[in-house]
């Protein structure tokens, strides 16, 4: 039986000629014997690349054939060939010469790679003619090598056997190729190459970029507007339209206050502005409670405060109602200037009643009549059930403008479609980045799972050669009290605990670790979620949305296999409410 590779011949030849042989040849009785179609071969003489049209490789033979259909002349010692579409071609080397120097092209390159091995396989070439009948003669050729028009009544096992009996002659050699798989898998074997993981990542991260832009016409839509609430999921640019239109401020002259609630997220907006406005004559980065606090300082009530913290009063307490009423008296006793405009980013954990009063006091025309822009994401990540509603409609009476942000700019279509999944909440935003599926690391007990993350680094920064700063570990558990860090297991790369201190400074090979409440607002590459415990809590949802949705390009969940039902509902259930047609694959594990 005869083994074509490929079995099929590309609708790139127009040679029908070559279709011709193809055929005659899948249908012969040539009996064991493996046919190569169209072979490149790299290490040509005098050609960079040249091609053998058929290879037929036996037990006792390699036999190479080329074909040239249409009509055939040579003149002036130029060869001339015709196809049936009328195109010409022209070389002075002619079928016989091409075949022979790619046949010894091939037999040399082979004798490097098995040397001795070959000495007794019978090597020889053939050119065949299918469209003609060729009966020129001339002793840069033998006619029993040549096939024509007169030769397709037969099998063209018939050609072969001649060819054979011909080479035979000539070279006297009778072996045998013992190892003939060895040699057709090293002219054409298979192999499968897949795209290197840090190949996907950046793929995707160029993706992701692309998209970014896009979110800049939010901005353009609504500078008509005073006053903008900007609403939107997680990954939809906030952060990023925030910063932009600080910088926007900044080139027309505008004093702006840009305030976040995550500090570490504060820092990264601060080092962020500082590219734009190294001196911060014109903008203003903080956290909220830092920017209160450095107010509350530059008025000497910190004495106040400290008496407040002798009291240990809850935290909540202190920061929500004590720092912005302290802020308002600092402010007024100093009489602090106004800002022109004032951008709000994670808006949902600062709009309450004290903080808005507070604001109120900074921003030129207040409020009511000022220019402010807010982005918020007050369905899905008001995780400190500060977010006060009565708020939102005192804002909305503002004469206010609301923009829906839709377009997630962040994570790939895999990772936002899970975070729905194991969130319980619906993420219509358009998720227009393919990227590779969410990774499920199922595990029984923290032993376990402290085992399979140390694996796993060793994949991802040993094996897949990750730089370990692309790297975020995000958990619920503090640094200090996870299994991995406790435990002292040997890692191929530092644990660091992510902290104001190094938010931005690189650690050589350290691989950040921190909570998800903490890691809010912030974002990278590849993102190893743990110790998911509970997809039922309503808080436990909402930091998995959180962490799952920092992550730009490659998502690895340790859930424990207690979850894996519970996993399976909220599957059911998300199918139920979105319709997802080419929802297959999407998920790792099926029941």
């Amino acid at each position: 039986m005869v083994k074509l590779i490929p079995d099929y011949i590309h609708r790139d030849i127009k040679s029908s000629a070559e279709r011709k042989i193809f055929e005659s040849i899948s249908s012969s009785r040539l009996g064991n014997i493996t046919c190569l179609h169209s072979l490149a071969l790299a290490r040509h003489q005098r050609k960079r690349i040249a091609e053998l049209d058929f290879v037929l490789v036996d037990e006792e033979s390699i036999i190479c054939l080329e074909i040239k259909g249409g009509q055939v002349k040579r003149e002036n010692g130029v060869w001339t060939f015709r196809n049936r579409y009328g195109e010409i071609t022209s070389n002075s080397q002619g079928p016989f010469r091409q075949v022979s120097d790619s046949m010894f092209a091939l037999l040399n390159d082979l004798k490097i790679k098995f040397g001795n091995e070959l000495n007794n396989c019978l090597f020889g070439f053939g050119v065949m003619f299918p469209d003609i009948v060729f009966e020129q003669e001339s002793p840069e050729w033998d006619k029993r090598i040549i096939y024509d028009a007169k030769d397709i009544k037969n099998d063209i096992s018939d050609y072969i056997a001649r060819l054979k009996e011909y080479w035979r002659e000539k070279s006297r050699k009778h072996g045998t190729l013992k190892n003939i798989e060895d040699v057709i898998g090293y002219i054409r074997g298979d192999f499968e190459i897949p795209v290197p993981l840090w190949k996907k990542v950046e793929d995707t991260e160029d993706e992701i970029t692309n998209y970014t832009t896009e979110q800049y016409y939010a901005l353009d839509h609504m500078s008509e507007n005073k006053r903008v609430i900007f609403q939107g999921a997680a990954g939809t640019g906030k952060t990023m339209l925030a910063v932009e239109k600080a910088r926007r401020n900044y080139h027309m002259g505008i004093k702006t206050l840009l305030l976040c609630f995550n500090k570490l997220l504060g820092i990264k907006l601060k080092s962020e502005i500082e590219k734009i406005d190294a001196e911060g004559k014109l903008i203003t980065v903080n956290s909220i409670s830092k920017y209160f606090y450095e107010e509350i300082a530059k008025s000497n009530f910190t004495s106040e405060l400290s008496n407040l913290m002798k009291l240990n009063l809850p935290k909540e307490e202190i920061f929500g109602l004590h720092y912005p009423e302290l802020f308002q008296k600092a402010v007024k006793k100093r009489n602090a200037p106004f800002y022109d405009c004032l951008i709000l980013d994670e808006a949902q954990d600062i709009l309450s009643v004290n903080y808005f009063n507070a604001l109120e006091c900074i921003l030129k025309n207040g409020l009511s009549d000022g220019n402010w822009l807010f982005f918020m994401d007050s369905e899905r990540q008001n995780i400190y059930g500060r977010f006060d509603n009565k708020v939102l409609n005192k804002l909305s009476d503002y004469n206010t403008a609301i923009y829906n942000l839709n377009l997630n700019c962040r994570n790939t279509r895999e990772i936002a479609v899970q975070a729905s999944i194991l969130s319980g909440f619906r993420n219509e935003s358009i998720k227009r980045i393919q990227g590779d599926k969410v990774q499920f690391q199922w595990y029984k007990d923290k032993k376990e799972e402290t085992s399979m993350l140390q694996k796993l680094l060793h994949q991802l920064i040993v094996t897949e050669k990750i730089p370990a700063s692309d790297i975020t570990i995000l958990s619920s558990t503090p640094f200090s009290e996870l299994q991995i860090v406790r435990d002292n297991i040997y890692l191929p790369c530092i644990l660091a605990e992510l902290t104001e201190e190094n938010i931005t400074n690189h650690i050589e090979n350290a691989v950040f670790v921190c909570t998800i409440p903490v890691y809010k607002g912030l974002e990278n590459k590849i993102t190893i979620l743990l110790d998911i415990d509970n997809l039922k809590n309503e808080r436990s949802r909402a930091l998995i949305y959180i962490g799952m949705t920092r992550c730009k390009s490659l998502l690895f969940l340790f859930l424990k296999e207690d979850q894996k039902e519970q996993y399976f509902e909220n599957v059911n259930q998300y199918l139920k409410l979105v319709e997802l047609r080419d929802y297959e694959g999407l998920c790792s594990d099926k029941k």
